[in-house]
């Protein structure tokens, strides 16, 4: 049992004690403050409410399981093992379950009580538990705790051969939607019952290959290739599989995948979307694929694909509206094609759909970036970083925004922040951040030494800009052969520097007003 676990079982008092265990990792100083964060995502001092909202009756947070196994690979099995709980919970309609990012805002929190979690969740109800696995035996305990009073409501011990983890997730879906909202009606009862497929290990591949796809790095990705590819072997009814191996490689073309360089990554992406379109075309991960590389292709200036990315990501939205992904991915499409009220009411849908993404609130802080709302564009970025204190980009377009309102030392900050957190592409970017910041200080010799040769993607017109290098920053506009893409460019903030010049008038003649409707 987990020492979450056991906090749970003892009551309040045992939450207190229990936190004298917990162990802080160093964090640099613009993280610390983001953890310091208000609950509206501002930051202090932080309006005071006139009355604190009670939860909902039928509120339930599912925290995440802690792994007991000796085997450290089933942590992903344990985490994955959360999410599909909570997915499937969310099917219940009586039930307002919280999403797996405001589960995750609250990770690794052992010593805080049961009513303080539940009044930071706005959750009446909370699910804690462990799972343990020694060979062909899977053993999860579960609790289900009523967080205002700190009293257990409920608990079980799933003790499984053949590691069916489907016959857990089940048992504990059931178990906990009964305990919380009563008897089921049928229909419920059959929605917590529907399976993807009926083959426990197949499943099981699955749900760790979705635990890797939410890390967005080049070795999680490589892993969750495999293991949907896993789950397809074993199962090739199961087409969500195969969808989402063209997704993990078409995300590729972004973040990396393993070691593998580029063009190789290009051509996986490439055939993984065809093979995809051919066996799961009514799948809406299938689309969302086909969208990303089809931008993708359109940013490194193979093509103008963008229409074609629009309309697959509109397709994948129309496919599964319960997707917050897909309504994510559209709105980043409609972005970039100048669609702003479109796309935000994208980025709304998905964060209605799972609050808490802080990848959701960072675009809808872009957007407000381009339009010039810059203290707009901050406080969502505040808000990004209370969801999620290491999240790089958010630093790096806060930053742009301090540094638009005056505010160098806070853009500073930020992006140092970013620089030691930044990871692959993003670290490049911070690299291009910190060039506009050493010329916005006036060191321009210094701000050359961070780019002689470096290509910087969408912020390199804006870096070239800084270090007056303005008709190479001018070229790499004009290097892409999609008119929208040109313009959306020529949105970037730092490139208004550039304005009235002749070749920049020129191309910006073509381009329509942002706003627009779909």
């Amino acid at each position: 049992m987990s020492g979450r676990t056991r906090a749970f079982a003892r009551g309040p008092a045992a939450w207190r004690r229990a936190g004298a265990l917990v162990l802080l990792l160093p964090i640099c100083a613009s993280v610390r403050d983001a953890l310091a964060q208000c609950p509206d995502g501002t930051p202090p001092p932080c309006a005071r409410p006139a009355r604190v909202a009670a939860p909902p009756p039928n509120s339930v947070a599912v925290m995440y399981f802690e792994n007991l196994s000796r085997d450290t690979s089933d942590a992903y099995l344990a985490d994955g093992l959360t999410d599909e709980i909570i997915l499937r919970l969310q099917q219940v309609r009586r039930l307002e379950v919280k999403s797996r990012f405001e589960s995750q805002r609250v990770r690794g929190r052992q010593g805080a009580t049961p009513a303080a979690l539940g009044r930071e969740l706005t959750a009446r109800y909370l699910v804690d538990g462990t799972i343990q696995r020694e060979g062909e035996r899977l053993v999860v305990r579960v609790e289900l705790t009523r967080a205002d009073r700190g009293v257990g409501v409920w608990s079980g011990r799933f003790d499984r051969r053949g590691a069916s983890v489907l016959d857990v997730i089940d048992d504990v879906a059931r178990a906990v939607a009964t305990g919380v909202a009563g008897e089921l009606l049928p229909a419920e009862a059959a929605d917590l019952a529907r399976r993807p497929t009926a083959d426990p290990l197949a499943y099981e591949h699955y749900v760790r290959g979705n635990v890797y796809l939410a890390q967005r790095t080049p070795a999680a990705l490589a892993r969750a290739a495999d293991e949907y590819e896993a789950a397809f072997a074993r199962d090739p009814g199961l087409k969500v599989a195969v969808s989402r191996v063209a997704y993990v490689w078409a995300l590729g073309l972004t973040y990396g995948v393993g070691d593998l360089p580029a063009d190789t990554v290009h051509v996986r992406a490439t055939d993984a979307v065809e093979r995809a379109m051919r066996l799961a075309p009514d799948v809406a991960d299938t689309w969302m694929a086909v969208g990303f590389r089809q931008f993708m292709r359109t940013r490194i200036g193979l093509g103008d694909f963008l229409e074609e990315a629009v309309a697959a990501l509109d397709r994948a939205t129309a496919l599964n509206p319960g997707s917050a992904e897909a309504h994510h991915q559209h709105g980043q499409g409609l972005v970039v094609a100048g669609r702003d009220s479109a796309a935000l009411a994208e980025y709304r849908r998905a964060l209605a759909l799972e609050p808490g993404r802080a990848v959701t609130y960072q675009e809808i802080a872009f957007v407000f970036l381009l339009e010039g709302r810059n203290a707009d564009a901050a406080a969502w970025c505040d808000s990004a970083l209370a969801a999620d204190p290491r999240f790089v980009r958010a630093y790096l377009v806060r930053g742009r925004a301090r540094l638009l309102q005056g505010d160098l030392a806070g853009a500073e900050r930020d992006a140092g922040d970013a620089v030691a957190l930044a990871r692959g592409g993003d670290a490049v970017a911070a690299l291009g951040l910190q060039a506009i910041l050493s010329a916005a200080r006036g060191d321009t010799a210094g701000a050359r030494r961070l780019l002689p040769q470096r290509k910087f993607g969408f912020l390199g017109p804006e870096a070239r800009a800084a270090i007056g290098e303005p008709d190479r920053g001018l070229d790499e506009i004009e290097s892409y052969p999609s008119p929208a893409l040109r313009c959306y460019l020529l949105r970037f903030p730092g490139n208004a520097a550039l304005r009235g010049r002749p070749r920049f008038d020129r191309l910006a003649a073509g381009c329509p007003t942002p706003g627009g409707a779909p």
